[in-house]
């Protein structure tokens, strides 16, 4: 056999499948969509949920939280219980809705492709329906579930399964805990699920009783996830992207906290709005200050908000009734930052303030040490960073109230910073924006771009962080190697106070 011959050996027939499916992960996206066009049986294989998924976890970027939950099993109260008290408290809605339904492969349909099932590591809540009766507030499932089949299943490979899955263990879910972030109970055996709570699912006739609420082994259409991250990731390198104005204030805006579900804005017409991302319709406007509200910062339970007036104020996140007020600065609050702890807050009178988050918000301490007004704090665990008007950047152990280290090389003063454990970002009035590594001091990068002070930035970790700038534009860098990947221009007519973003949106 000449080397001629050689070369046309189909590998993917010839070879096992996880041989074939090592080539396969070796190459460039754009080289496998080719290579799904050789042959019915190089599609079938590259079309395979396993390959598309191990494509997927390719891409780091793409392990997002919820990604990476899904993979563990992790059952602990998810993200939609804050969609879920947002709906109730905001909305009137008690209507839980399942993450990663999008994805999931569809029921009903099924080839005869067993060996390519790939759904061992995944765990999902499926619900059929929902009560919305006001007097079912906690009764949110009903007494039947739909089981969602995997697609590469027969008729007769699904009966197996849901045996194969009735000997492990399954998590019962009670929807008043699971929902509002209380702990949920321990594993327990199938059979004392059944025992205690069951509901009877006939469908398919697998004559197999199931407990009425847990978490199910199911699979995802990894093929769907993989091409929706890679457009949405497209859209961002293309500046692809569709602009709402929202209009409700009666000033400027000053600070903004987004998440999937709503977001909150502060103004120099010292109100605050609660926003739906939705429909982008205020739902509440809570007022206190008698100054400008200049940030905000807030999680499931409470917003903290600092302003003009010297105070801060922490609120009631479900009813936006104040909780307390927090008076100790003698001057602006220019910032503020908490964890489940303390309270953090920093000010135009050049300190930084600490307050007991569990102790009736009592001041705990005062860290003096930078000698112009500090104007922005970023904080990680029990490790505070600040940023002032000094030129100085300084790192703080929180319990302590030691400074840990100094970072010098803006060359006038800071406005903005933030901090994710490992790396700092900082922007400043000299119009630069520069990247430092945390443990050694060392400044990696200096971004250049923008023509005026660098007012605002935001960096939730990973890959990515923007800025916003009084020269009345948006930029967001790649800071794992220093470059502009978007330049957003010609939207304000005025300076950029604030900015935030999540895998889909930019607010600012």
């Amino acid at each position: 056999m000449n080397i001629f011959c050689l070369c046309k050996i189909d590998f993917i027939t010839l070879l096992p499948f996880e041989l074939s499916s090592k080539i396969i992960l070796n190459l460039d996206i754009n080289t496998v969509l080719i290579c799904r066009e050789v042959s019915n049986e190089w599609k079938n294989f590259i079309d395979s949920n396993v390959i598309w998924k191990r494509l997927f976890l390719k891409v780091k970027e793409w392990k997002t939280e919820k990604i990476q939950r899904f993979l563990k099993k992790d059952t602990s109260p998810y993200a939609s219980s804050q969609e879920l008290i947002f709906n109730k408290y905001y909305l009137g809605l008690n209507c839980p809705k399942a993450p990663f339904s999008k994805y999931l492969l569809d029921k009903g349909h099924s080839t005869k492709n067993k060996s390519l099932i790939d759904n061992h590591k995944g765990g999902f809540l499926s619900f059929n329906s929902y009560n919305n009766s006001e007097s079912g507030e906690n009764q949110v499932l009903n007494n039947e579930m739909d089981i969602v089949m995997a697609k590469s299943r027969t008729v007769h490979q699904e009966e197996n399964s849901f045996q194969r899955h009735d000997s492990a263990s399954y998590y019962y879910i009670d929807p008043g805990k699971a929902l509002f972030n209380q702990d949920i109970s321990k594993p327990v055996c199938s059979s004392n699920c059944i025992k205690s709570k069951t509901a009877s699912i006939n469908s398919r006739n697998t004559g197999i009783s199931k407990p009425q609420n847990f978490v199910y082994a199911l699979s995802l259409n990894w093929s769907l996830v993989y091409k929706d991250f890679y457009e949405l990731e497209k859209n961002w390198k293309d500046a692809n992207a569709s602009l709402r104005i929202i209009n409700g204030h009666n000033d400027s805006i000053y600070c903004i906290q987004l998440d999937k579900y709503k977001f909150v804005t502060g103004s120099r017409d010292k109100s605050i709005k609660i926003w739906d991302m939705n429909s982008l319709v205020c739902i509440r406007t809570l007022y206190g200050h008698t100054a400008s509200v200049l940030c905000l910062k807030y999680d499931d339970e409470i917003i903290v908000t600092g302003s003009s007036d010297s105070t801060i104020i922490v609120w009631d996140m479900n009813t936006g009734s104040i909780i307390s007020k927090l008076e100790s600065h003698i001057a602006g609050v220019l910032d503020v930052a908490f964890n489940s702890e303390f309270i953090v807050s920093c000010s135009k009178d050049c300190t930084i303030k600490i307050w007991s988050r569990k102790n009736n918000y009592n001041l705990v301490s005062t860290l003096s040490g930078h000698e112009g007004p500090v104007n922005a704090i970023s904080l990680f665990n029990n490790e505070l960073v600040s940023a002032s008007g000094d030129t100085l950047i300084k790192l703080w152990d929180l319990k302590t109230g030691k400074e840990i280290r100094v970072f010098k090389g803006h060359l006038r003063g800071l406005a903005c910073v933030q901090y994710d454990g490992n790396t700092i970002i900082s922007g400043s009035n000299d119009r630069s924006i520069k990247v430092w590594d945390s443990k050694t001091g060392l400044c990696k990068f200096t971004l250049l771009g923008h023509t005026d002070l660098v007012r605002t930035l935001y960096f939730p970790g990973g890959k990515k962080a923007i800025s916003g700038s009084y020269d009345q534009t948006v930029k967001v860098w790649d800071i794992e190697n220093g470059v502009l990947l978007l330049d957003i221009d010609s939207v304000h007519t005025s300076w950029v106070f604030d900015v935030q973003f999540n895998s889909s949106k930019i607010i600012r």
